[in-house]
């Protein structure tokens, strides 16, 4: 079975600092992958090559294919960094379409009701309307997770998820991720809480920093 994701002989560096010298990683659909490793590993690097924001795509594969089409592809992909890329002076509401049309979601109805259902589980409903400025941290996260996991994708990325959610959003977040992979989807995410990683991860892999060799 081709993998869902495959990084083939990935070479990456920041000027003299190499960070991955003929790395590979295949990722089936199913899995919830935590990436795992000392700051300076790469690992927040990696999630960035996989979702598109670094362009490595002579090393990237989807589905067993090589990604040549860079903007169909992130349209399949969810990535979800640490710190919530959100429009604050816009409302909530204003974020979630905003991100619907950027990444050109086709069904905008199945968007929206997922939207609508997301946003009540996680009580965002009734903040929808005022602007994102207003919100705390922890509602910002949970509207960017929300808006991504609207969307029609098949690979989820994650930086450090839930580092500001509340104990109860964190375990619906991790149950509508494994849900996620329970069709032909995969989770790919970085922490280094172990309560998360233990809930969430079947699946760990450790990178190392260059002074721990390879």
């Amino acid at each position: 079975m081709q993998p869902k994701l495959h990084i083939q002989d990935l070479k990456f560096s920041y000027e003299e600092h190499v960070l991955f010298k003929q790395f590979n990683l295949e990722v089936q659909a199913g899995e919830r992958l935590c990436i795992m490793g000392r700051n300076g590993a790469g690992k927040s690097t990696l999630l960035k090559i996989m979702a598109g924001l670094i362009d490595a795509r002579n090393f990237l594969f989807y589905e067993g294919r090589p990604v040549v089409d860079m903007s169909a592809y992130k349209r399949k992909i969810a990535y979800i960094p640490d710190a919530p890329l959100l429009y604050e002076l816009l409302t909530g509401t204003d974020n979630l379409l905003f991100i619907m049309n950027l990444f050109q979601v086709e069904n905008h109805q199945n968007y929206r009701n997922k939207v609508t259902e997301l946003c009540h589980q996680f009580g965002l409903a009734d903040f929808l309307n005022k602007r994102v400025l207003d919100y705390s941290m922890g509602m910002k996260q949970k509207l960017f997770f929300i808006a991504m996991m609207a969307r029609e994708t098949e690979v989820c990325l994650l930086d450090e998820p839930f580092v500001s959610f509340d104990p109860d959003s964190q375990k619906l977040a991790m149950n509508l991720l494994s849900e996620y992979t329970s069709g032909n989807k995969a989770v790919i995410f970085v922490s280094h809480v172990d309560p998360i990683i233990n809930s969430l991860a079947n699946r760990t892999i450790a990178l190392k920093t260059s002074n721990e060799g390879s």
